[in-house]
């Protein structure tokens, strides 16, 4: 049954680790399932560097509660990981076929990357995104900083919300087909970034 989350009920959440978010509505049939697998898509993003999997849950938040509405406040980043504390998925699948390597999030310049990335660490499906954004150059604010000093994965780590360092992921990659030179180099470099992370 497909949903529009804004037509469904809410619940109010106060988490009680949280200090940016300490109060807001979260989907209730989000909060309430027995099983969630998050599927983001992986773009840059004007103001919130970058989205994906940490990111994808605003859309369960209520509009009146979303970052975006308090985006002034300064903690936009390690709100955007606290409302991580309301869903756990138990997968994420991160859709890397077309990834926005610049602008973002409604409009930009897309890539044709035919990838996805998948875990059940969804801290460690943002660290890989940001390594794959990184290496087309075209993202300023993801450059010139380590991929774990990224101020949504640092909070998210904090809370136990998935694993804080791109050393301690295992990177295994399948190609459908027989991996073209560009996929290969495109791995090494996500992999490169991560043990650096």
């Amino acid at each position: 049954k497909v949903l529009a989350l804004e037509d469904e009920p809410w619940v109010r959440l106060e988490p009680p680790h949280a200090r940016a978010l300490t109060h807001f509505y979260f989907s209730r049939p989000v909060y309430e399932a027995d099983l969630v697998i998050n599927m983001p898509v992986i773009k840059t993003h004007r103001f919130a560097e970058f989205s994906c999997s940490l990111k994808n849950f605003v859309g369960a938040v209520h509009p009146r509660y979303r970052p975006s509405v308090t985006f002034w406040s300064g903690d936009w980043h390690e709100r955007i990981a606290e409302i991580n504390l309301a869903a756990h998925p138990v997968l994420t699948v991160a859709d890397g076929t077309t990834t926005m390597i610049e602008g973002g999030p409604t409009s930009g310049t897309p890539s044709k990357t035919d990838l996805l990335i998948c875990s059940g660490d969804r801290v460690a499906v943002d660290l890989t995104a940001i390594a794959l954004l990184r290496s087309f150059g075209t993202a300023p604010k993801l450059q010139g900083k380590r991929i774990g000093d990224q101020r949504q994965i640092k909070r998210a780590a904090a809370l136990g919300l998935g694993i804080g360092s791109g050393r301690g992921i295992e990177l295994i990659t399948e190609a459908v087909d027989p991996a073209p030179p560009t996929f290969t180099r495109l791995v090494e470099h996500i992999r490169r970034e991560l043990l650096e992370a």
